[in-house]
């Protein structure tokens, strides 16, 4: 993958800059140089450097995309011309009038002996040849209307040899007629050879891969016309390469500087500065194109026609890259808080919390963010899930002139408390995460109802979003069941198969320390079964995130319990109706579990500490017990309204909970 680097230089400084760009290819390794001083002299105020893979001279990327501190990023606007090789054969030393034109080889021999000048000293002169077999490469280029900013020869290795070496891929620039039926040792292109021009690789090569060799400063300044190159090898090592007539032919790839103008930009989101990835950006005008703004949050259009007249907006499909906790109810109280006049937005989050886009904030638009964060359809009045972006468009007219810094902000309708993030990146909530342990292993038998309670326990609790799943196949959802949640709040559920998803918020704090709201179900399956039920989420405003799971026993639990456990009376609050009847269809259940034989008391008291009843006094065996209490004390007299406890003690442990009771 590229890594784009872009660098803003004044111009005032450029005469005294002379930059060298390390650039390593991401296949291969190699390390190549090119000075591009006259480059920037060329690109004005503003330069542009693509860098494959290292940023050298210290520069630092951003985690995101792009540098930090003054560091302008963006794209150079260039085009990749590609060539493949028209003629490439190689010649032999011991076979000096054969031509191996049609061979799907390349094949490169070297004697280990470094060369005075390869094509320079005639083999017949008496010197030692330091090559036995050398390649040559032609290419016809045409297209070459721009600035050259750099040039690679791609080579396949098919066979490595048993070492590695130093490779020279050397520039032809003489007898550039030559054709491969005709290439033999004695009738080979000559060259001259210039220390400065070597494009060497030093290092072990592997079959099954491309090779890239930097040929920039030999087309620099160039046109179109005949290159040709000859690649040979300074040490004792044998190496084969992929020929036109193989499966993976060599090729030539050159990147110019592009004509006509250009636009770049990012975009990013509004509370946090996060990229936005696969925002649509349309260019009509001029020129009509469309792109996807990348994982950086970049776009970059480039050969745009010069003095006409452009409009460049952004777009994002509605309900797309929002994550569970982009748009919850904690979104509806603080734009509830918003309509009433008790909370101040920034224009932003005014934009965001205005989903019935009518240009007013309401409690309307707060009903409609907790509708979609509980996941109820969408009316047409909602536009929540839907994105905007600022400005609304770029208008240009007669664009003459390369421009930058072309931004939008992003905004996600209904995220009003600006918490939004690229799904699938890291990028923690900010939330503190707890266990539920509200959420126990239940014993029922079938036919049962029972309720799961949802206590708040926290202070300036605004919001609050449960999402609860449980196996179909062995409880039904019956309904919820509210508690005190005061006069300012609305609550709003959505039921699916297996899933409930429930939202309150309100205006002012909800009441602390209560069950806020219950989900009641019936218990449908047999005997024997057991089933799962898992809180994936208790969100309370935008702070503390819960979490439990746990199961459901359906019959009595025939298997020794692992430890003492005393369950939440169901149902609870208790409704007594003056029945003083002692049955299981009457009052509250009260359950309990006994890894061993004891002795057992369980007794009921009031909020001031006073024995109300006792339910259970004696020895039980090792297992599950429950007992029932329908609301009447000792004497048989019905006790009144409020808060209860009842405490479970045997020699070793003591266990206590509470319970309210309505009449």
């Amino acid at each position: 993958m590229k890594t784009n680097i872009k660098i803003q230089i004044m111009k005032n400084i450029l005469s005294f800059l002379s930059v060298t760009i390390i650039l390593l290819a991401l296949s291969t390794n190699c390390v190549f140089s090119q000075n591009i001083e006259s480059y920037f002299e060329q690109q004005g105020s503003i330069i542009a450097v693509e860098a494959e893979k290292a940023l050298g001279f210290g520069w630092t990327k951003d985690s995101n995309s792009g540098a930090s501190g003054g560091l302008t990023v963006f794209v150079p606007q260039t085009d990749t011309l590609t060539f493949q090789v028209s003629d490439d054969s190689y010649v032999d030393l011991y076979n000096r009038n054969t031509p191996f034109g049609s061979q799907t080889q390349l094949l490169v021999d070297g004697k280990g002996e470094k060369h005075r000048g390869f094509f320079m000293t005639p083999w017949w002169d008496g010197k030692v040849e330091a090559f036995e077999k050398a390649a040559f490469l032609k290419f016809i280029v045409t297209g070459l209307s721009d600035i050259i900013i750099e040039a690679k020869v791609y080579l396949y290795c098919l066979d490595s040899g048993i070492g590695g070496g130093i490779y020279e891929l050397d520039p032809i620039v003489d007898d550039l007629n030559w054709t491969e039926s005709q290439a033999t040792w004695n009738n080979r292109p000559s060259t001259h050879i210039d220390a400065n021009t070597f494009q060497d690789y030093v290092g072990s090569v592997s079959a099954g891969n491309w090779y890239a060799f930097d040929v920039t400063q030999a087309l620099y300044g160039r046109t179109d016309g005949v290159y040709s190159f000859g690649i040979v090898m300074q040490d004792d090592q044998y190496t084969a390469w992929s020929s036109k007539e193989g499966a993976q032919p060599p090729f030539l790839e050159i990147r110019v500087k592009s004509s006509g103008t250009s636009l770049a930009g990012n975009v990013r989101y509004y509370s946090n500065d996060n990229p936005i990835e696969n925002v649509i950006l349309n260019i009509t005008g001029g020129s009509q194109d469309s792109q996807n703004s990348g994982i950086d949050g970049g776009y970059y259009f480039n050969n745009l026609l010069s003095n006409q007249n452009y409009l460049l907006q952004a777009s994002k499909t509605e309900d797309t890259d929002i994550g569970p906790f982009d748009i919850t109810t904690y979104d509806a109280a603080i734009t509830a808080q918003a309509a009433v006049g008790i909370r101040e937005l920034s224009d932003f989050e005014r934009i965001a919390a205005d989903v019935s886009l009518d240009g007013e904030l309401l409690t309307f638009d707060a009903a409609l963010i907790a509708q979609y964060s509980v996941g109820l359809p969408k009316t047409t009045a909602s536009h929540v899930g839907e994105w905007d972006f600022e400005p609304a468009d770029y208008y240009y007219e007669n664009l003459s002139e390369n421009k930058t810094n072309q931004d939008f902000t992003g905004i996600l309708l209904g995220n009003v408390h600006g918490g939004w993030s690229q799904p699938g990146r890291l990028s923690g909530t900010g939330m503190s995460i707890k266990k539920y342990d509200k959420l126990e292993e239940l014993t029922v038998e079938p036919g049962d109802e029972f309720e799961i309670p949802f206590e708040l326990a926290h202070e300036d609790i605004i919001s609050l979003d449960i999402d609860f799943t449980y196996d179909a196949s062995v409880m039904r959802f019956k309904g919820t069941v509210l508690g005190d949640l005061g006069n300012d709040a609305e609550m709003f559920y959505y039921q699916e198969s297996g899933r409930i998803r429930v939202g309150i918020y309100s205006i002012v704090p909800l009441p602390r320390n209560r069950d806020v709201v219950s989900l009641k179900f019936e218990v449908i399956g047999e005997k024997g079964q057991k089933g799962f039920m898992s809180l994936d989420k208790f969100q309370l405003n935008n702070e503390i995130l819960m979490k439990s799971r746990s199961q459901l026993v359906v019959g009595l639990n025939n298997e020794i319990p692992l430890k003492f456990n005393l369950h939440q009376n169901y149902p609870n609050p208790l409704i007594a109706n003056g029945n003083n009847s002692y049955g299981s269809g009457f009052g509250t259940k009260i359950m309990f579990e006994l890894p061993k034989q004891t002795d057992v008391k369980l007794t009921i008291y009031n909020c001031l500490g006073q024995k109300v009843r006792t339910l259970i006094r004696g020895f039980r065996e090792a297992g599950s017990h429950h007992v029932n209490w329908n609301g009447f004390d000792e004497s048989g007299n019905l006790v009144s309204a409020g808060l209860y406890f009842y405490r479970l003690e045997t020699p070793n442990r003591i266990a206590m909970k509470r319970m309210v009771l309505l009449r």
